[in-house]
C-alpha cells in the first residue's frame, strides 16, 4: 500500500504544478491582452485627433493650382501619344545685340519685309532643299524677332529635327536674309532694313541668345 500512496503524491504534485503553470500563463496572456488593448485605444485616439488635420491638408491640396501639362526635354521622343507636330517658339533675333559675325540688328529692321506678307520658311541648318515645318507667327516686337511654329514629323528630316529638339540637343535659331540697308559703325555692321527669307533651327546660332523652347 505504501507504493501506491507515494505514486499518488507524485501525481498530485505534478498535477498541482501543471495547474500553477497554466494559471501563470493565462495571467500573463491576460496582462498582454490588456496592454495591447490599451495601445490600440491610444492609437485610435491619436488617429481621431489627426483626422481633422488630414482633412484640412486634403482640402488645401484640392484648392492648390496644378501645373499645366507641357512637353519637356526629358520627355521620350517616341512616346505612345506622339503627335505629327512639335510646337516651338522663341526669339530668332534680338535688337541691338552683337552677334558672332559682328552684326547688330536695329529695331524695325524686319517691319517692311513682314508687312509685305511673304512667307518665312522653317529650315534646318539653313538647308533650303528640305523645310522641316512652318512658322505660324513671325512678329517684330520691342525686343526682337519672335517666331512661333510647328516642326512637322511627316518627313524623315522633320522627325529627326523634332527628336533632337525634344532631347535638348538642338535649340538654336538663326535668320536667313538679304541686306537692304545697313551702315558700318567701327567693326560692326548695323542692319537697319533686311528682307527676311527664313528662320532656321540650328546647332550653333550666330546670335548665341537666339534659342527656341517647346510649348
Amino acid at each position: 500500500m505504501t507504493a501506491p500512496a507515494q505514486g499518488w503524491r507524485f501525481d498530485r504534485q505534478v498535477s498541482i504544478g501543471l495547474v500553477v503553470t497554466v494559471f501563470l500563463q493565462a495571467a500573463a496572456a491576460l496582462m498582454w491582452a490588456g496592454r495591447a488593448s490599451a495601445r490600440i485605444d491610444d492609437m485610435q485616439r491619436r488617429l481621431e485627433a489627426q483626422a481633422p488635420v488630414a482633412e484640412r491638408l486634403a482640402r488645401l491640396e484640392e484648392q492648390a493650382p496644378r501645373p499645366a501639362s507641357r512637353w519637356t526635354a526629358s520627355r521620350p521622343s517616341w512616346s505612345a501619344d506622339m503627335t505629327d507636330e512639335l510646337r516651338i517658339e522663341g526669339y530668332a533675333s534680338l535688337f541691338w545685340t552683337r552677334d558672332l559675325n559682328d552684326d547688330v540688328t536695329a529695331a524695325g529692321a524686319f517691319a517692311e519685309s513682314l508687312a509685305g506678307g511673304a512667307p518665312v520658311a522653317m529650315l534646318h541648318q539653313h538647308d533650303e532643299a528640305e523645310p522641316v515645318g512652318v512658322w505660324d507667327e513671325v512678329i517684330e516686337d520691342a525686343k526682337g524677332l519672335f517666331v512661333r511654329g510647328r516642326i512637322l514629323r511627316t518627313t524623315p528630316r522633320g522627325r529627326l529635327v523634332a527628336a533632337l529638339v525634344e532631347a535638348g540637343a538642338l535649340d538654336g535659331l538663326s535668320i536667313g536674309f538679304r541686306q537692304v540697308k545697313a551702315r558700318t559703325q567701327g567693326r560692326l555692321r548695323v542692319l537697319s532694313r533686311v528682307e527676311l527669307w527664313e528662320v532656321s533651327i540650328v546647332t550653333f546660332p550666330m546670335l548665341p541668345q537666339a534659342r527656341l523652347t517647346i510649348r
